[in-house]
């Protein structure tokens, strides 16, 4: 990516510079020149003669949108009991999440989705368009149910067990995303869930656009195992990277083994979320770096973190941020989640993510 940003930004200087002047200007084959900008028209980076570069960038979703539940017992959870406590409500869904944050950080969004015709389905998409997600893309169900997960949180406020309903999401299939594809492909990236269809997943793994996509669990890690070499960038944490690669991963060795199995599969980026240790990104261009910042040690929700360090990733992807700068601007936005009693962060904002990043980089 950083090689792309370089030709990004010969092109800003001169629109109508040539591939042989940009291989001189870097030092690099002109044959490699043509590879980069075919992938920056491909994901519509750049557009058009003289390569006029399209700033009018926004980002697809395509995955779950649902009502979050969250439980927390004001004593010991104990099984087979009535536990007094104290009970929220608000939109989630992983892919929804992820706009949401992105909508925040000034991204454009547009949402694929499912919803049912009923009452949670109604209030779900309302909320979607006024945090300004465009949801025109998306469909209404008839007699079926929106989709909803369900958390009890444990003392440390983190899960300890979750009920999902996640079936209206079977009716984004591959058949309707087709009907998608001008949108889908003119997105700069694609953000989705595996709550979607294996097809659809498969789907999207074959657009001509960077495709981002966090296993979320490690039973969805095993349903995506098969079409990891067609995602641009995964986020795993340990145990599903070990699903992923089928390899034991425990330590920054392993990590470093299963993620080089990824990307020999054909994956772009594999960044694996190692939790107060921060996370280690590698990509397809031999690209290494173990990033870190200072950890919360009292967090509020650790429920929104992943969506929101996944926002980040995708923002500074598209706006062609410095590697470095933009796995540090991910974990300050996970940071500013964990913050949150919401798993969205009502104060979510750029701003946030450089105050963050002042107080706790090393």
């Amino acid at each position: 990516m950083n090689r792309e940003n370089e030709i990004l930004n010969l092109i800003r200087q001169n629109p109508m510079i040539t591939q042989d002047e940009i291989a001189e200007k870097l030092g690099i084959k002109r044959s490699t020149v043509g590879v980069h900008i075919s992938r920056l028209e491909k994901k519509g980076i750049i557009r058009g003669r003289g390569y006029l570069i399209n700033e009018d960038t926004y980002v697809a979703g395509v995955g779950s949108l649902n009502l979050d539940i969250y439980g927390k017992s004001s004593g010991d959870l104990k099984i087979h009991y009535d536990h007094p406590g104290h009970i929220s409500a608000n939109i989630g869904g992983v892919t929804h999440n992820i706009m949401e944050n992105l909508s925040r950080l000034q991204v454009p969004v547009r949402f694929v989705t499912a919803a049912g015709n009923d009452l949670f389905g109604k209030i779900l998409l309302n909320e979607c368009r006024e945090a300004g997600i465009d949801v025109s893309e998306s469909v209404e169900i008839e007699d079926a149910s929106s989709g909803v997960f369900m958390q009890i949180l444990d003392d440390k406020n983190d899960m300890y067990l979750a009920l999902t309903e996640m079936r209206v999401f079977e009716h984004l299939t591959p058949e309707l995303l087709k009907t998608r594809m001008p949108m889908l492909c003119g997105a700069a990236a694609v953000v989705c869930d595996p709550a979607l269809p294996v097809e659809s997943l498969r789907f999207l793994t074959e657009l001509p656009v960077p495709v981002f996509i966090d296993p979320t669990s490690e039973a969805l890690a095993e349903k995506i195992r098969d079409l990891a070499g067609g995602f641009y960038f995964i986020k795993p944490n340990l145990k599903e990277l070990s699903v992923l690669t089928g390899m034991e991963v425990h330590d920054e060795k392993s990590v470093m083994k299963a993620g080089k199995a990824l990307l020999e599969k054909g994956t772009g980026v594999v960044c694996v979320s190692m939790g107060e240790k921060g996370c280690i990104y590698m990509d397809a261009e031999g690209h290494y770096y173990k990033r870190k910042l200072k950890p919360v040690r009292n967090m509020v929700n650790a429920s929104g973190a992943g969506d929101a360090f996944m926002a980040a990733m995708v923002c500074g992807h598209v706006r062609h941020m410095d590697t470095k700068q933009m796995i540090d601007h991910a974990m300050a936005a996970g940071i500013a989640a964990v913050m949150s009693e919401k798993v969205i962060n009502p104060a979510f904002s750029a701003d946030l993510i450089e105050t963050i990043l002042k107080e706790r980089k090393k």
